[in-house]
């Protein structure tokens, strides 16, 4: 009997000093590509969450139009339907004079006496986007690099703060 209770007793103080050790690490999110890392977590806990947060790069050199506008349509396999209705669909135009940067859309780009606008609308798997001149003199585009981001709603809710309208931003808090 005395060995049940000794065996009891150092059992119980094994599994109580297991309890405070791992009291005093705290627990979070230690994965640095999660939306809710953090960074003085010593010990993971599990509820790293991730964004559903996508992006795809596409040209469009096709466009359709006159003097009047011109519109270019591309397919987009990330914009799925449960996007469309409950998360964001995002399109940044590269600049032309400086590749690598990225504008959001709607977009105008101030020419020397005109200007142009550039806009853009989705539907599941497609794009369309759109350029007009303000002169009513618009030229063909020709090829143009877009961005086009999809963000699940769970991933716009985990990061209210960013700011949609700067790519790099998004790119960042998104891990795009």
């Amino acid at each position: 009997m005395k060995k049940n209770i000794k065996t009891l007793a150092v059992m119980s103080l094994v599994a109580l000093s297991s309890a405070l050790m791992n009291s005093c690490s705290k627990g979070g999110c230690t994965d640095s590509k999660a939306l809710n890392y953090n960074s003085k977590a010593k010990k993971d806990d599990g509820t790293c969450v991730f964004s559903d947060a996508k992006s795809q790069t596409i040209t469009i050199s096709d466009w359709v139009g006159d003097g009047n506008g011109f519109y270019g349509t591309a397919t987009v396999p990330i914009i799925t339907q449960s996007i469309s209705s409950n998360g964001a669909v995002l399109c940044y135009i590269e600049d032309a004079a400086n590749p690598g940067v990225y504008w959001a859309m709607p977009y105008s780009e101030v020419q020397s006496s005109w200007t142009r606008h550039w806009a853009f609308a989705n539907d599941s798997d497609e794009i369309l986007i759109q350029t007009q001149d303000d002169d009513g003199l618009t030229l063909d585009p020709g090829s143009r690099n877009f961005k086009i981001v999809v963000i699940e709603s769970s991933g716009l809710i985990l990061n209210p703060n960013v700011d949609l309208s700067n790519y790099k931003e998004v790119e960042k808090a998104f891990n795009l």
